[in-house]
């Protein structure tokens, strides 16, 4: 009698442990599920409806994640070095620029230069487990912010990049560019997220989008913090490939822009034509089991 009653309950935990895991995810709050999926808590913020949309009923959780920082400064004949530099140096860098400062207005022209030759800013890059899918499916994310102001202010151009065996979900591309708008005399007033919706470069080795990085905007405000996002889905070619590495990529272009902008990518890369001179941030990379 005992050993059925032990089997009876064996089995009732072991029906139950699905549905117990469900109804946990099914608790979280929204703002929670968008934070599981690698989205920060500015993005969430900043949602528009269009990106509410997108993440609707989406759950899972980051499953891996790498964060870079990186001092841009302008270098000879007005052309840029970026050089990766640990998270304390550039926040250490950030405030002893600021207080340099001493208060001096800055403004920044379309398509030219402040008087600030250094700015910093950093990009991340996470791949999620998305529950509930079949074939099982991946959300690759890759983010920028713009600590400072960016010495140029031209078109840049965020990407992700990954071997054929990680497969692009077809449309399932976003992207999300942010910015602060502040009067003439410098106080703030809102904030404006523009929607990206189809990536201007994709293939089988991942996706790109340029970003109008905007010194203005309309009524004459002045343009600041600049940050934003792509994203997508994926799934494996094969059970065969256990791992996966995707990589990301942001190329800041300065001077000007000549023909417009081309945009390569391949299994391990980016690449960007058309500009007078560009930078490239060095690419985060991140590896996944499957």
């Amino acid at each position: 009698m005992k050993l059925k009653s032990l089997v009876v309950l064996l089995v009732v935990i072991l029906v139950m442990l699905p549905a117990s895991s469900y109804a946990n995810q099914s608790s979280l709050t929204d703002n929670e599920r968008y934070l599981k999926l690698g989205l920060t808590q500015d993005e969430i913020n900043n949602f528009t409806p269009e990106q509410v949309e997108y993440y609707k009923g989406m759950n899972g959780h980051v499953i891996s994640k790498e964060t870079t920082y990186y001092r841009v400064t302008e270098g000879e004949d007005d052309l840029a070095v970026a050089v990766e530099v640990p998270k304390e140096v550039a926040l250490s860098e950030i405030a002893q620029s600021e207080a340099q400062k001493n208060d001096e207005t800055v403004s920044i022209l379309g398509g030219g230069t402040d008087t600030k030759k250094t700015s910093w800013m950093t990009m991340t890059t996470t791949v999620s487990d998305i529950n509930g899918t079949s074939p099982k499916e991946y959300l690759l994310k890759n983010s920028f912010t713009w600590l400072t102001n960016p010495f140029w202010t031209l078109t840049d151009v965020v990407g992700i990049s990954h071997p054929e065996y990680i497969v692009p979900v077809q449309n399932s591309e976003i992207a999300a560019y942010t910015f602060d708008y502040y009067g003439t005399t410098n106080q703030y007033v809102g904030t404006h997220t523009n929607n990206l919706f189809t990536a201007d470069k994709k293939n089988s080795n991942g996706m790109a989008f340029k970003i109008d990085i905007l010194t203005g905007w309309g009524g004459g405000y002045q343009v600041w913090n600049h940050r934003g996002y792509m994203s997508y889905r994926v799934t494996r070619a094969s059970n065969q490939y256990t791992t996966g590495t995707v990589f990301g990529h942001y190329t800041h272009t300065e001077v000007s822009i000549t023909f417009g902008l081309s945009i390569g990518i391949n299994a391990f890369g980016m690449s960007i034509s058309g500009a007078t001179s560009k930078t490239d941030m060095t690419d985060t990379g991140v590896t996944f089991t499957f």
